[in-house]
C-alpha cells in the first residue's frame, strides 16, 4: 500500500477547517476522505508537536460542526487511536480531546460499537511474529522513502519498545472507557441493556488481557477506571447518570415533542426504574463487577509484593485475633499493608468494589448461594461478538470466584476494621464451608484431589481465611459459649466430612506459600477437633497415618493425636460440682473419650511407630538416606510424641502407654531402627554429603536433631526405670 503524501501542517489545518465549513453535512463521506488523507500523512510524516497541532484543530472542528461529527464520529475512532503510539504527552492529550468530542457529538450507537471493537484490538504485548514483520516492513520502507525532513520525524524513529506499547495500551484503554461513560449517558433507546451488554463484554475481555500485561501500578489505575465507568453507567437512582435528563411521564410529553424525539430515535420509550429493562441493566453491572473482581484478585498472586497473596486475609485476621503469636522484630502482614503504597492501593480498590457492589444491591445470600454451586461457566459459552444480549436478569450469572472474593472482603473487613455492628450471614463449617471448599479446591474438572495445591494463592488465602472466620464466629458457638465451635449439621455422612478434611489437609501440605500452609494446617486441626464424634476423629487420624503418602501430613496427624490425648486425658479437674446439665455432659464426654483410653493409642501405634528396618537398614545407603530425608519430619514428630507419652506425668494410667509399648515392641521396631540408621548415616557421611551436592551442614544438622531426640527419650526411659 502506498504511503500518504506529505502535506505541510498549515495546509493540512486549512484543508480540514475549510472543508468542514464548505462541504454540506450530508456529504460527510467526502469530508471523511479528506480527513483520512491528512491524518494518515500526519501520522507518517509529522513530528509529534505538529501531530498535536493538527489534532487540536480537528477537535475544534468536531466541537463546532456537530452535525458533521454525528456522521463521521464512528469512523474517526480507528483513525485517531494510532496517535497514542507516538509516546508523546502533547499528542496524547490532543488525541484524547478528539475522541471525547466524538463521544459527545457522534452518533452514540455507532460510536459505541466502534469503541467496543477498538477495545478488543488493543495490543498489550508485542508478539515475536509482529516484531519480525515490523522489522521487515521498516527495512523495505527504508529503501523506498525519501530522506526525512526532520530528525524528529517518525521515519527516524525505531519501533516501539515494550514499555511504549504498555504505555500506549493503558492510554487507549483509559480513554476508550471514558468515552463509553459519555456515550451510554447519551443512549436513548428502548433496550439500552443491549448496548450495555456489548460494552461490558468488550471491557471485561480487554481488562482480562490488560491485567496480565500491565505493571502493578498500571493495573491499579486501570481498575480505578473500570470502577468509574460502572458508576457512570449505573441505572440506579442513587447513582444517576449525570448527562441523562430526568424522564417525563407519557402524560407530560406532548405529541409534538414525542414525534420530534421519535424522528431521531424511533425506539425511544420512557422506562420505569423498576422495569425489567432496568433490572437487566443492574444485573449486567452486578455480574460485571464480580468478574472484574475475579480478574483483579487472581492477578495479585504473581509475587508483586514479596510473599503476600492478594490481601493476605488469613494472615491479617490471625494477627488481629492472636497478637501474642506475632514474632517480635518481624514486620507483621498488617504493618506491611500500612507501609506499602501498593498494598494500600490494593485494599482501597477492593474496598471501592465492595462499596460499588453494595450500591448495586448484591446480596450476601446470593453470593453464598453462587459460590456453593457447581461451576457456572461453560468452556463452550460464547463470548465477545457471538454472545447474545440477555433477555432476562436470570440469564446473567455472577462470577463464582468473584462472588467468593466479594463475600470474603465484606466479611473479613469487619474483623480487620472492628465493624461489629455489620450484619453478616451465618455460615456453618459443614456443609456450607465444605461446599465452598469443594467448589474451589481440588475441583473434579481440574484433576480432583491430585490437583490440590496448584490453585492460585489468592483463592487459597480467601477460602482458608473465610474458614478461619467461620470457625471462630459460628453462631451457635459464640452465642452459647460452647467449648467447641459449632461446625454445623454433620449428620451421618462421615465420608463427606472426611473429604472436606482431606482437602484442607492437602492444602496444608501442598500450597506453595509456607504462610498459607500454616494457616491451612490451623484450620484443618481446628475443624477436626470440632467434630463431635471422637470415633470420626480417630478414624481420620488413622487414615492419614496409614494411607497418606505425604510425610509432612503424617507429621501433622501425630500432632492431632497428641492434641486429642491432651484434651481428653489431661484437662484440669474442677473442684466444684457441675452446676448444670451441659457441664455434666462435657465432663462425661471428656471422661469417656476414646482418646483417654488405650484403644486409640493401641489402634494407632503400628502407624505412629512403624517398623523401619526394611526401609532404613536393608536398602543401599543412599536409598535409605533418601527415605529418611523424606520422612524426617514424621520420624521426629513420632519421637517427640514418644517422649511426651513417657514424660508427661499428668497423663492418666488408663492411657496404658506402658502396656501398648510392650505389646507392639516399639523400642525395638522403631527406636532401635532409628539408632541404627543414625549410626549408619554417620559412618557414610562423606558419601551422603557428596550425593547432596556438598550440603554437609544440612545433613549433619538433621543427624544431630535425630540424635538429640533419641537422647531425650533415653534419659526419660532411665528415669522411668529408676522410679
Amino acid at each position: 500500500m502506498e504511503s500518504a503524501p506529505r502535506v505541510p501542517l498549515a495546509s493540512a489545518i486549512d484543508a480540514i477547517t475549510l472543508a468542514a465549513k464548505e462541504i454540506p453535512a450530508e456529504d460527510f463521506i467526502t469530508y471523511s476522505t479528506i480527513l483520512d488523507v491528512h491524518l494518515a500523512s500526519a501520522l507518517l510524516h509529522y513530528k509529534p508537536s505538529d501531530q498535536a497541532a493538527l489534532l487540536r484543530s480537528l477537535a475544534t472542528v468536531l466541537s463546532t460542526h456537530t452535525d458533521l461529527t454525528a456522521n463521521i464520529g464512528w469512523d474517526l475512532v480507528a483513525v485517531i487511536l494510532p496517535f497514542f503510539d507516538q509516546s508523546d504527552v502533547e499528542v496524547d492529550e490532543a488525541a484524547q480531546t478528539c475522541l471525547y468530542e466524538v463521544a459527545e457529538h457522534g452518533n452514540p450507537r455507532e460510536v459505541i460499537l466502534k469503541i467496543t471493537e477498538s477495545l478488543r484490538q488493543i495490543t498489550f504485548v508485542e508478539d515475536d511474529d509482529s516484531l519480525e514483520q515490523e522489522e521487515g516492513d521498516r527495512d523495505q520502507e527504508s529503501h523506498n522513502k525519501q530522506p526525512p525532513d526532520s530528525p524528529d520525524s517518525p521515519e527516524t524513529q525505531g519501533g516501539q519498545s515494550g514499555s511504549d506499547i504498555s504505555r500506549a495500551a493503558e492510554l487507549k484503554f483509559s480513554t476508550l472507557l471514558n468515552t463509553l461513560g459519555q456515550l451510554h449517558a447519551r443512549i436513548k433507546t428502548k433496550f439500552p441493556s443491549r448496548f450495555l451488554s456489548t460494552s461490558l463484554t468488550a471491557v471485561l475481555n480487554t481488562y482480562g488481557e490488560a491485567v496480565k500485561a500491565f505493571s502493578a501500578e498500571q493495573k491499579e489505575r486501570a481498575t480505578v477506571e473500570i470502577i468509574r465507568l460502572v458508576k457512570s453507567v449505573s441505572p440506579s437512582k442513587d447513582n444517576a447518570r449525570p448527562l441523562l435528563p430526568p424522564r417525563l411521564s407519557h402524560t407530560e410529553v406532548s405529541r409534538t415533542s414525542t414525534a420530534s424525539q421519535n424522528e431521531n430515535d424511533p425506539d425511544v420509550e420512557a422506562d420505569s426504574p423498576l422495569s425489567e429493562e432496568s433490572k437487566i441493566q443492574t444485573r449486567l453491572l452486578q455480574s460485571f463487577v464480580t468478574h472484574i473482581l475475579e480478574d483483579y484478585m487472581v492477578s495479585l498472586s504473581d509475587g508483586e509484593v514479596g510473599d503476600i497473596p492478594g490481601l493476605a486475609w488469613a494472615s491479617r485476621i490471625e494477627e488481629k485475633w492472636n497478637p501474642d503469636k506475632v514474632i517480635p522484630g518481624r514486620a507483621t502482614f498488617s504493618q506491611r499493608f500500612i507501609d506499602s503504597p501498593l498494598l494500600q492501593s490494593r485494599e482501597s480498590i477492593v474496598g471501592q468494589v465492595v462499596a460499588l457492589s453494595n450500591d448495586l444491591l448484591i446480596q450476601d445470600d446470593e453470593l453464598l448461594r453462587v459460590i456453593q454451586q457447581k461451576d457456572l461457566r461453560s468452556e463452550d459459552e460464547p463470548t465477545g461478538y457471538e454472545a447474545e444480549p440477555p433477555l432476562a436478569p436470570s440469564d446473567i450469572p455472577l462470577s463464582q470466584p468473584g462472588a467468593l472474593f466479594l463475600l470474603c472482603a465484606r466479611i473479613l473487613s469487619t474483623v480487620l476494621y472492628s465493624r461489629d455492628s455489620v450484619h453478616l450471614p451465618e455460615i456453618p463449617l459443614f456443609p456450607t464451608h465444605a461446599a465452598i471448599t469443594k467448589t474451589f479446591i481440588g475441583r473434579d474438572d481440574r484433576g480432583g484431589m491430585a490437583s490440590i495445591g496448584t490453585e492460585s494463592d489468592v483463592i487459597v488465602d480467601t477460602a482458608v481465611g473465610l474458614g478461619l472466620w467461620v470457625l471462630r464466629n459460628s453462631a451457635r458457638g459464640v452465642q452459647s459459649g460452647e467449648k467447641k465451635p459449632y461446625i454445623g449439621d454433620v449428620g451421618d455422612d462421615d465420608d463427606q466430612f472426611t473429604q472436606y478434611l482431606q482437602a484442607l489437609s492437602l492444602l496444608s501440605a501442598h500450597t506453595q506459600s509456607p504462610t498459607l500452609r500454616y494457616h491451612a494446617h490451623i484450620l484443618t486441626s481446628s475443624v477436626l477437633r470440632a467434630h463431635p464424634s471422637d470415633l470420626v476423629r480417630l478414624a481420620f487420624i488413622r487414615d492419614t497415618l496409614e494411607h497418606c503418602p505425604f510425610e509432612n501430613l503424617k507429621a501433622s496427624a501425630v500432632g492431632w493425636f497428641k492434641d486429642e490425648t491432651i484434651a481428653a486425658s489431661s484437662a484440669p479437674q474442677s473442684s466444684q460440682p457441675p452446676d448444670n446439665k451441659d457441664s455434666e455432659k462435657d465432663e462425661t464426654d471428656r471422661e469417656t473419650s476414646i482418646f483417654s483410653t488405650p484403644v486409640a493409642l493401641d489402634t494407632l501405634t503400628p502407624f505412629l511407630f512403624p517398623d523401619l528396618q526394611a526401609v532404613l537398614a536393608a536398602p543401599p545407603l543412599l536409598d535409605a538416606w533418601n527415605t529418611f530425608k523424606a520422612g524426617f519430619s514424621f520420624y521426629l514428630a513420632s519421637l517427640n510424641l514418644y517422649y511426651f507419652l513417657l514424660a508427661a506425668t499428668y497423663l492418666p494410667e488408663s492411657l496404658g502407654f506402658s502396656t501398648v509399648r510392650t505389646k507392639h515392641n516399639i523400642d525395638r521396631v522403631y527406636l532401635d531402627s532409628l539408632k541404627q540408621a543414625l549410626e549408619r548415616f554417620g559412618q557414610g557421611l562423606e558419601e551422603i554429603e557428596a550425593a547432596e551436592g556438598g550440603e554437609g551442614i544440612a545433613v549433619e544438622a538433621d543427624l544431630r536433631i535425630l540424635e538429640g531426640a533419641l537422647e531425650r527419650i533415653a534419659m526419660a526411659l532411665n528415669k522411668d526405670r529408676a522410679s
